[in-house]
């Protein structure tokens, strides 16, 4: 298991075993099948979880992409989070927009942009926050009218008065 303390890691890593980064770290992160981080400190470029597992307590400046595994976020996310597959655990913010296509997703936290549903399972606590909109892509959509409707047939013609021959 690899520990960085207070250090910066400059350029992208990526973490296929267990890693833990209470420093900075400068450039993206691939968390790849066999991979744990756990990120306590900060990162300025983006997450991509292709497996494995990660858990954000700190603060990740960039975008989030979840192709697969799990993924809980305890502190921040600046950019947008978008959930292909896997088990996504939002119990702090993202201050994008999160979008789930496919994935189980759970939010307990703050989403300060618009959360979009394509697809997969969400379900959001009563507690939590959405402030954008809240996007359901989803849903069955309902039937159009036809293009051409049939022709009705005429209204029947008003009764003449009584009483009248021609």
């Amino acid at each position: 298991m690899k520990h960085v303390h207070g250090g910066v890691i400059s350029g992208g890593m990526v973490v296929d075993s267990k890693q833990t980064i209470n420093g900075s770290c400068v450039g993206d992160i691939a968390v790849i099948k066999g991979g744990r981080l756990v990120l306590n400190g900060a990162c300025s470029g983006d997450l991509i979880m292709e497996s494995g597992e990660a858990i954000v307590r700190g603060a990740l400046a960039g975008d989030a992409t979840q192709l697969a595994g799990t993924l809980t976020v305890n502190g921040a996310i600046s950019g947008d989070l978008l959930i292909e597959s896997g088990d996504t655990t939002i119990r702090g913010a993202v201050a994008g927009d999160v979008q789930n296509r496919g994935g189980n997703l759970k939010v307990y936290g703050v989403i300060k942009g618009d959360l979009i549903e394509d697809g997969g399972t969400t379900w959001v606590d009563p507690k939590a926050k959405i402030m954008g909109d809240r996007v359901v892509r989803d849903a069955p959509k309902h039937q159009e009218a036809p293009e051409s409707a049939p022709e009705r047939p005429a209204p029947p013609s008003p009764l003449e008065p009584a009483g009248s021959s021609e």
